[in-house]
């Protein structure tokens, strides 16, 4: 039991208390049976139909930092430029939870991130690149068992004599 200063005191926390529960209960039998509209559903085939590589872009860049990568024996190199690869997509759809692999030839890119105008991935060693000259660029939707070719070929003949770029300038941020 509360004890109060006062009966006015008494009075208002009751007042209270039975204001909150009619809300409550309000509230409760107003939202009872209502359920939120579902988001429409979207075939996965129209995305897939829709997306395309619509071109791309190589630029030697020196990177922010030192990358270190250590390889399946335990090496480990560290990288202060590397070869930046950018995608430009059309009709990407929005970012989710799920990835998109993209490949070249049959190598799967293992990790990328997002310019305005599509997807980037580095490559950190000039041999790689060299081997993915003339290669397909594919992407795979999740859930999808083949990767689709984009009509695409990798043109990775890259001149010595190409400028070094500042990583951020390539990407087109500040």
């Amino acid at each position: 039991m509360y004890l109060y200063k006062n009966n006015r005191t008494a009075r208002n926390n009751a007042l209270r208390m039975t204001f909150l529960f009619v809300t409550i209960a309000l509230l409760t039998a107003s939202c009872r049976g209502r359920q939120s509209p579902a988001p429409p559903l979207v075939d996965q085939q129209v995305i897939q139909d829709t997306l395309s590589v619509s071109g791309y872009s190589i630029h030697h860049v020196k990177l922010p930092y030192a990358h270190a990568i250590t390889d399946r024996d335990g090496n480990t190199k560290r990288y202060g430029e590397a070869w930046l690869i950018k995608l430009r997509l059309q009709d990407a759809p929005r970012i989710s939870d799920e990835r998109i692999d993209f490949a070249i030839g049959d190598y799967t890119v293992p990790e990328y991130g997002g310019w305005k105008g599509g997807i980037y991935f580095r490559i950190y060693e000039r041999e790689l690149l060299e081997q993915l000259d003339q290669q397909m660029i594919r992407y795979k939707f999740p859930g999808a068992d083949a990767f689709v070719a984009s009509g695409l070929r990798l043109n990775a003949r890259v001149d010595m004599s190409m400028k070094v770029e500042d990583e951020k300038e390539a990407l087109g941020r500040e």
